[in-house]
């Protein structure tokens, strides 16, 4: 079978169940450069607690977020279309390399997509999952694209054994359960810039 694009990839360990893919520059730049121009949109990042209520949490996470709806807002659509061309693409490359994913049923984005930026010493500090009960059951698959380079401010996987490099453009996707419980690595000297959200079953 042929590969179905011509993405430059990051290969991981086929074992990990962790794939990557670059995009291009410009759509990273085009990003941070809206998240910078945007300080209206810009909200605190937030976390589920043990009681399933959206707060704010700065001691397990840390960031300001613009949050898009696509599916409701025409002009987040608009804003994020090359992107999610993109992202599509690396969905088409994450199937290739695990055909089983492509044979499940149906996942696409119901939840909106988070343009997040770290302070230096910011980030995700705690080991979590994307799924963990309930309240986000539908969630098949993760994904995240790193919008700048940060030398120390990669992805930490608890039972990989693998940290991800945050890397301009490197676009990873990855199960969304426990298997895959990960943080983010604190950079005390850079700022940081991702995209990330969910894939989730929609029958």
């Amino acid at each position: 079978m042929t590969r179905p694009t011509t993405l430059k990839l990051y290969e991981f360990d086929d074992s990990s169940f962790v794939h990557g893919c670059y995009i291009s520059d410009h759509i990273c730049d085009d990003a941070i450069k809206y998240f910078d121009e945007h300080p209206d949109r810009q909200i605190r990042g937030t976390i589920f607690n043990a009681n399933d209520d959206i707060v704010v949490n700065d001691s397990r996470k840390k960031s300001m977020d613009i949050g898009f709806n696509i599916l409701q807002d025409e002009e987040d659509s608009r804003l994020l279309s090359e992107y999610l061309m993109y992202l599509n693409l690396c969905i088409k490359e994450y199937e290739y390399k695990y055909n089983r994913a492509g044979l499940i049923a149906e996942y696409n984005i119901t939840e909106g997509i988070n343009l997040q930026k770290y302070e230096p010493g910011e980030g995700y500090k705690n080991w979590h999952c994307e799924r963990n009960g309930l309240k986000d059951q539908t969630r098949c698959l993760v994904f995240m694209t790193y919008l700048n380079d940060v030398e120390d401010g990669g992805t930490e996987f608890m039972y990989q054994k693998i940290i991800s490099p945050a890397k301009k453009g490197l676009t990873m996707i990855w199960p969304s359960d426990w298997t895959h419980t990960h943080r983010g690595q604190i950079s005390q000297t850079h700022k940081k810039y991702i995209l990330t959200g969910w894939l989730n079953y929609t029958e």
